[in-house]
């Protein structure tokens, strides 16, 4: 390991203090950790599980970015993690806490690639033009008129109208499933 010194802003070094109070590991560890490159290009064995989800369609990408850990071991995460506050883990805790935190960190870079993986092919799609503004906005679960604008935004071309009966029916069929969807939501 190389030693080195870092001017940190003050605000940074008392956040830094206050996380490694709360976790009980010496500040210039959470330091380490802040400027450690992302666990995808530090970690070989994630590699190949983020690089598969390249093959997967629009609704198992989905399924992915709504994914969570599962209840029972969030809890369990929660429960080690207020039990350090507390004292030192035991050496088969502090395992387990890894473990989960590993699990969690794996979990929420699926739902960030599956996300991204996600509105890139639907982009793509759209670009290809073998789907409508509405359909993508339908399969990016959003309103139509969010997505146009969030298009102009990034410079996306936008085209107006169907380009044949086919589209046209998707359209509507978009219009139908975001209506329904409106009606089911609660009033605020």
């Amino acid at each position: 390991m190389t030693t080195i010194t870092l001017d940190l802003p003050q605000d940074i070094y008392r956040r830094a203090q206050r996380t490694a109070k709360a976790t009980q590991r010496p500040v210039e560890q959470i330091v380490v950790e802040w400027i450690q490159p992302p666990a995808e290009e530090n970690r070989s064995d994630v590699q190949p599980i983020v690089a598969e989800m390249e093959k997967l369609t629009i609704d198992e990408l989905l399924q992915i970015a709504q994914a969570t850990l599962p209840t029972s071991e969030a809890a369990r995460l929660q429960t080690l993690l207020a039990a350090q506050q507390q004292r030192t883990l035991t050496p088969s805790e502090r395992q387990e806490a890894e473990r989960l935190v590993a699990q969690e960190d794996l979990t929420t870079l699926r739902k960030a690639k599956a996300l991204f993986l996600r509105w890139s092919l639907v982009v793509d799609l759209y670009l290809d033009q073998q789907i409508s503004l509405s359909k993508a906005a339908e399969l990016l679960d959003m309103p139509a008129l969010e997505l146009r604008a969030r298009f102009a935004q990034l410079g996306i071309p936008l085209r107006s109208g169907p380009a044949d009966l086919a589209e046209a029916k998707a359209e509507v069929e978009a219009l139908r499933y975001w209506f329904a969807q409106a009606a089911e939501q609660p009033e605020r």
